[in-house]
């Protein structure tokens, strides 16, 4: 039986109205060394006409299968048909904007096999912003999180497992359910996860994330509102002698200031003035310590100058989520 029909790895590419990012993506998964796998790309009916193309993708290698949903599922859902299409006894999930870089699949396939309480493990990332220049983001964590309250503190508190960088077993969302729709559904469902195996890390930098502007849709109010609601469902996942309310959100509002001069940044890159002016001034809301100027200097050292790159290479501002 073909490597494509009894594969050990699936890797799954959700996809939206970005095919020439998609060839990217794509190509990085060709080139990896791990043969007994299969790339499934789920569109999640792209109204841009490139279906077509995408369809063609599947052209390029037997292991490649190509399908459309009737509707548009949302990022959450599309993720689910992906999941519930998988063969493969392991699962990566690669946004069609990141690329995985050599040796990804076939690093994290040895590292689950060699620990079978593992349920998922993670890389750190490069992290690519628009002028192409790329920063390598390892944080330091342990090789192997034990499962409950250990592996759990870690993936609620720390916020580092990235999205893309991830391979987990099949069995973990066969046994624990799909992803929930919210702002984060990756960080819900690690959390998920670490409550019943354990969390595994490999210190090399696997993946390469690409930072594109976000959606006009996203408001700071939106923003906040979804993240409070996602940290309930996360506190939900301790026992309950074991939950840390005021941890969380002393930790989600650092994240929270953190996210929102970004989202400030992305929002100028994208020429969403008044969203960009709305996020700064939530960020300096929310901490004590940003204020005034640390808005200005976001906005003069970080945002304006990617602005200006931008309509000067004529670059487009993808959306980042599909």
């Amino acid at each position: 039986m073909s490597e494509s029909h009894n594969p050990i790895a699936s890797v799954c590419i959700p996809t939206y109205c970005r095919y020439n990012l998609l060839r990217r993506a794509v190509a990085s998964v060709l080139s990896q060394d791990f043969g007994p796998m299969e790339i499934i790309i789920s569109d999640n009916a792209s109204n841009d006409g490139s279906w077509e193309r995408t369809a063609k993708l599947a052209e390029l290698d037997p292991r490649i299968r190509v399908r459309r949903n009737d509707r548009n599922l949302g990022w959450t859902g599309n993720i689910n048909n992906c999941i519930a299409e998988a063969k493969g006894k392991y699962i990566v999930f690669l946004c069609d904007d990141d690329e995985l870089l050599p040796g990804m699949v076939n690093a994290c396939a040895d590292f689950l096999e060699a620990n079978p309480a593992a349920g998922l493990v993670h890389t750190p990332a490069y992290y690519v912003g628009i002028t192409g220049k790329q920063k390598p983001v390892t944080p330091e964590i342990k090789p192997l999180l034990k499962a409950g309250l250990e592996a759990l503190n870690h993936t609620a508190f720390e916020f580092n497992i990235v999205f893309s960088a991830t391979m987990a077993r099949t069995e973990c969302f066969r046994k624990l359910g799909p992803f929930k729709e919210s702002i984060s559904a990756d960080y819900e469902m690690w959390a998920r996860i670490a409550t019943v195996y354990d969390v595994g890390y490999i210190r090399e930098p696997l993946v390469r994330v690409y930072v594109h502007a976000i959606s006009p849709k996203m408001t700071p109010e939106r923003y906040i509102s979804e993240n409070e609601k996602l940290a309930q469902m996360v506190m939900a996942l301790f026992p309950e002698a074991e939950r840390k309310p005021e941890e969380l959100r002393h930790k989600g509002k650092v994240q929270m200031v953190v996210a929102m001069r970004s989202l400030g940044v992305q929002s100028v890159q994208a020429g969403y003035w008044g969203n960009a002016l709305a996020f700064f001034k939530a960020a300096r809301d929310y901490s004590e310590t940003y204020g005034l100027l640390g808005s200005a200097a976001d906005l003069l050292l970080r945002g304006v100058p990617r602005r200006v790159y931008q309509l000067l290479k004529r670059k487009k501002a993808f959306e980042t989520h599909v």
